[in-house]
């Protein structure tokens, strides 16, 4: 009895720092935020081109493809050190972008995202899969969400922050800011997350392999299903490259005195839907999971809602309207990553890095591509031809992602029954 209470009393300190961590882990998301937005509009300036931009914010993808492929690869360390080395050494990119000239940035322009990309790959494919860890499998819905809400925070705050502080302080100095953020990020991981108990459960990872051996055929059509939903990742990831780089270039075109000012609010109202979606979804993939139903094809029919508003934002010319579009876009788009996560997350442990890791890669190379691609499409057409082009053929190719997973699910339903 005592022994059982002693174990709660540490559950529940645990999960304490947990979420005294979360705070700070959400000052530094506002950074990141901020650095997304503040580093476009300062590539844009220094570079003076839209496919320039393209490639100044592709160097970064490639930094985050190379980030998450290399976490499976680096097993010898902890996921909890990686988090920490990774705060820190973004922290250590963005102080060279700080301290460093106009002159030098010309070139500095084009590698420093790479490793900041490098940094946050690592970071991103660890977090992800230490969650299980951290509060066990029944808990990662609520806690998947409660990271959502922090992304969307950090959104609201990071966008405003840089809508408005960019009118206030020099490039320079928001740059430091950014990188002082990251290290006290860094130290507060350390000193409250890095000694918690993990909530692995070898004779749970034994079963569940063991129950998977025992049904190899129907593991082998859940492999296919997971292929599909990566895929469809992919090609989320690739339609996004439109929003990314045509948000910046949207909001040059919409106030050319403040370039970063529609940009930011645009950013801001995405993240309240991603606050609104954080209160719903863990609710939702509850009772999908209570009543069996597959989540594969939810993530897909909310990939499509998801472009289809950020089609609107392009399309339409009045600002209600665009952040309308936006507001509810953040909503599907939150809603897909958390199901997405979760998804990945039910693997065991022991492959859990490499499968988040794969998925990671998979959405960073579309991502890249995609900006890669509409960067020299945006400098020959205009936002709302190019938004229309990318975003139609992504919901198309989405739509045959959807079939698949539905043909499959219904094969693998067959299989069951007839095992």
């Amino acid at each position: 009895m005592k022994s059982e209470l002693v174990l709660e009393k540490r559950a529940s300190s645990s999960l304490a720092q947990l979420y005294v961590w979360l705070s700070f882990k959400t000052i530094s998301d506002i950074s990141s935020t901020m650095i997304s937005i503040v580093l476009a509009t300062y590539a844009l300036e220094v570079t003076g081109s839209a496919a320039l931009l393209g490639l100044t914010m592709a160097s970064r993808l490639l930094g985050a493809v190379a980030g998450g492929a290399a976490v499976p690869r680096l097993s010898r360390f902890s996921r909890r050190t990686l988090i920490f080395a990774a705060e820190a050494g973004s922290a250590l990119a963005i102080g060279v972008l700080a301290t460093s000239s106009r002159a030098a940035d010309a070139s500095l322009i084009y590698f420093v995202p790479f490793f900041i990309g490098l940094f946050q790959g690592i970071y991103r494919v660890s977090i992800m899969s230490e969650v299980p860890e951290m509060v066990g499998q029944e808990g990662r819905h609520r806690f998947n969400a409660v990271l959502s809400a922090t992304d969307g925070v950090s959104v609201v705050g990071g966008s405003l922050l840089a809508s408005v502080i960019t009118q206030y302080l020099a490039y320079k100095s928001v740059f430091l800011i950014d990188s002082i953020t990251f290290a006290i990020s860094a130290i507060a991981f350390l000193m409250l997350v890095g000694n918690m108990p993990r909530r692995h459960r070898p004779a749970e990872e034994t079963r569940a392999a063991a129950e998977a051996g025992a049904l190899p055929r129907a593991a082998r059509y859940l492999s296919v299903i997971v292929m599909l939903v990566i895929g469809a990742r992919f090609v989320e990831a690739f339609g996004s490259g439109t929003h990314n780089v045509g948000f910046p270039i949207r909001s040059q075109l919409f106030d050319p005195n403040q370039p970063a000012f529609l940009y930011g609010w645009l950013m801001a109202v995405w993240g309240v839907g991603r606050l609104v979606s954080a209160a719903v979804t863990p609710r939702l993939l509850e009772r999908l999971e209570s009543r069996h139903q597959p989540l594969e094809p939810y993530f897909i029919a909310l990939l499509i809602l998801t472009f289809a508003c950020f089609l609107g934002v392009f399309e339409v010319r009045g600002m209600p309207g665009m952040l309308g579009f936006v507001l509810l876009a953040g909503i599907f788009d939150a809603a897909t990553e958390t199901i997405y996560y979760s998804l990945l997350q039910s693997t065991p442990a022991a492959s859990r890095d490499r499968v988040i890791g794969i998925s990671y890669v998979a959405e960073r190379t579309g991502l890249g591509l995609g900006m890669l691609a509409v960067g020299f499409v945006f400098s020959r057409l205009g936002t709302d031809v190019t938004a229309l082009l990318f975003y139609g053929g992504s919901i198309a190719l989405a739509g045959l992602a959807f079939v698949g997973v539905k043909r499959r699910l219904a094969q693998g339903a067959a299989v069951g029954q007839v095992d």
